[in-house]
């Protein structure tokens, strides 16, 4: 039989963090690491971390973002993504931060953490503006990251 439970009375909001743990669960499940060309011409690319979320959890983004101390949040169709665009930002504040608090080892998103921190590592290092090596290194690191 199908029981169905009026959940309209129910209140989920959360209206604080409780500790770094609690991001790194809330991550591992809606949090993306990415990377992407941004301009071939001039070997650009775009190292990003975001979370996306419907409308209604945008309060919930807000905390997110003011727990972290960075990354802005931006209107995407009827949800909301909070994310950090800047790799050096990504470097500076996001790596250290899972570096402390790492992913659970057994998820998808620990791995791509992994190859992420090694992207904005090259992308920090400018190397691959430079050599072929580091740009075609940078280039399977982000179809892998991405597949």
């Amino acid at each position: 039989s199908h029981v169905t439970v009026d959940t309209s009375d129910l209140d989920f909001k959360i209206n604080s963090i409780p500790n770094p743990s609690w991001i790194v669960g809330f991550v591992a499940a809606e949090g993306s690491f990415s990377a992407s060309p941004y301009s071939l011409k001039l070997r650009a690319y775009r190292a990003r971390f975001f979370i996306t979320q419907d409308k209604r959890d945008l309060p919930l983004l807000e905390l997110i973002a003011s727990y972290l101390g960075t990354g802005n949040l931006y209107k995407n169709g009827s949800c909301f993504n909070y994310e950090v665009s800047s790799y050096k930002l990504n470097y500076e504040i996001m790596l250290p931060f899972f570096i402390k608090y790492p992913l659970p080892p057994m998820c998808l998103k620990a791995s791509n953490f992994l190859i992420w921190k090694e992207i904005l590592e090259i992308m920090l290092s400018g190397l691959h503006k430079t050599s072929s090596e580091h740009k075609s290194k940078l280039d399977k690191l982000i179809s892998s990251i991405n597949s």
